[in-house]
């Protein structure tokens, strides 16, 4: 959808982006972001998704996938790269049988900020929107932990 379109479905619910803004405490440009499509954010994308009552995949659908069912299909890869899906037309040099099985891209993001999000978000978003299928934590030398709001602030520094 566009974002002018996105931004008309919200309006039409009574709903301002300020207002999912305020609602999710992020600020009122990562709304905008998420709107126009220039940022990913599924934490916005799902409520915004709610307000109009439209599914993410049929708001974003370059962005969250297509939203249609599983299929049956051929995979090609020339030279390490995907170069098609769907009915390839002659045999592969090396043939793998993945009927009854799910084939998907994977990722493994070795650098990752996702100490303290780990706390809190099992879904590690946006990374698996992403199709990243593992993350590596704490390879930045710093972890966070959760804190009681006004209590002590500590900081871990690695033993010398």
């Amino acid at each position: 959808m566009h974002h002018e379109d996105i931004k008309a479905a919200i309006r039409k619910k009574g709903v301002t982006p300020a207002e999912i803004a305020r609602h999710l405490a992020v600020t009122n440009q990562m709304v905008s972001s998420a709107i126009r499509g220039t940022a990913k954010s599924r934490r916005i994308a799902d409520a915004i998704a709610k307000i109009t009552g439209l599914s993410v995949d049929v708001l974003w659908p370059d962005h969250y996938g297509t939203g249609s069912a599983r299929r049956t299909a051929d995979v090609a890869i020339d030279d390490g790269r995907l170069s098609a899906v769907g009915e390839v037309p002659s045999p592969g040099r090396t043939e793998i049988d993945a009927r009854d099985h799910i084939v998907t891209p994977g990722w493994v993001d070795v650098h990752t900020h996702y100490d303290g999000q780990a706390s809190w978000d099992e879904t590690f978003s946006p990374s698996i929107q992403h199709g990243t299928t593992t993350v590596v934590l704490g390879n930045c030398g710093v972890g966070f932990a959760p804190v009681r709001e006004r209590g002590p602030i500590y900081v871990a520094t690695p033993d010398a």
